[in-house]
């Protein structure tokens, strides 16, 4: 009887999961678009109103180089 059963369930678990698995490669072939350069790091965050600097995170003063 539990095999007869989990052939009836089979073809629904099967489509499921072929269902899922079309979505997430759907999800992760898309192109990532940054908002940002990821290589440059805040070194003052700021209060709300934009200036009021909150901490120094870095002692050293970070420059974006060029990649080589």
């Amino acid at each position: 009887m539990g095999l007869l059963a989990a052939g009836y369930c089979f073809p629904y678990a099967g489509g499921l999961g072929l269902a899922a698995n079309h979505e997430a490669s759907k999800f992760l072939d898309q192109p990532v678009q940054p908002d940002r350069d990821p290589t440059t790091a805040e070194d003052h965050p700021v209060r709300a109103d934009g200036h009021t600097v909150i901490a120094e995170l870095f002692q050293e003063d970070r420059q974006p180089r060029p990649a080589q």
